[in-house]
């Protein structure tokens, strides 16, 4: 068993960064970096500072703007660009976590990939889709639809995207998370009430890895066939491991909820980051 650590103030960030954009700012703080001034060679001796690019964060979107921004900064100092448009327009963006592309959704569910930062988005599936996943690496991703249409997982992000079709039992997705190896966690209704999620290698057939009450998130464990699901209803979190295989399930110890909404893994695998939507 893989051991997780939850603490308040990862809860409190995943609720700033999974609720309002605004929120955002309260989370970030800093300022745009400049050096001091120094003299221009042949200007007189004239003062100009210079501009120093801060590091880039990562990408949040804003629901209100319907736009991507840019975090720049780093864990403790970080700030929102605000001039940043990429996906303006766009119903819903997520972008890799290798930062350098992200996939869109336009009000029609036709999906579109964006090389970041500033990247004019071209369509690559017609679909209609509602919800777009990406793994951890950024190798693969997996597109769905809440009715009419079997999901699809994507390989060779950025440069080449080859769509691959799924078991068509998984039709009607509510949401999905995708592995670094393209194996893809399906959320759909169970029969009966709660929430089942499907395991689907690729390649593969679905097959139920577990049922929870109700939904509050789930993500791979990067690099790995591990995964971990948030139970809204009963406010644990459950590894499964083996999911490209035979699942099996074990709860993370000491990891009890209040309605979570969202669960997200740490790049080193060592830390779960779980929003709630009640506050600590």
């Amino acid at each position: 068993m893989h051991e997780y650590r939850f603490d308040r103030l990862c809860i409190q960030t995943g609720l700033c960064l999974l609720t309002t954009f605004a929120a955002l700012y309260v989370c970030g703080c800093g300022a745009p970096l400049t050096s001091a001034p120094s003299a221009s060679p042949g200007a007189g001796g004239s003062s100009q500072p210079h501009v120093v690019s801060a590091p880039v964060l990562g990408f949040a979107w804003d629901s209100t703007a319907l736009t991507l921004r840019q975090i720049d900064g780093v864990p403790g100092a970080a700030r929102v660009d605000a001039s940043g448009d990429t996906g303006s327009g766009f119903a819903m963006a997520v972008a890799a976590g290798s930062h350098d592309y992200s996939l869109l959704l336009d009000s029609r569910g036709a999906l579109y990939l964006a090389t970041l930062p500033g990247g004019t988005p071209r369509q690559i599936s017609a679909g209609p889709w509602s919800g777009v996943a990406i793994s951890a690496s950024g190798g693969y991703a997996v597109v769905y639809a809440a009715s009419g249409t079997a999901p699809q997982v994507i390989s060779g992000l950025p440069q080449q995207p080859a769509f691959h079709n799924m078991d068509g039992s998984a039709a009607g997705i509510a949401a999905a998370a995708v592995g670094d190896d393209g194996t893809a966690l399906l959320a759909t209704h169970a029969s009966g009430g709660g929430v089942a999620l499907l395991a689907v290698p690729l390649g593969g057939a679905a097959s139920r890895a577990m049922t929870v009450g109700a939904f509050g998130g789930m993500a791979f464990v990067p690099g790995s066939d591990r995964a971990l699901v948030a139970d809204a209803a009963s406010g644990t979190v459950t590894q499964l491991s083996n999911v490209n295989g035979a699942p099996s399930t074990s709860l993370v110890s000491g990891a009890k909820i209040a309605q979570p909404v969202g669960l997200d893994v740490s790049a080193d695998g060592k830390w779960a980051v779980a929003a709630n939507g009640v506050g600590p």
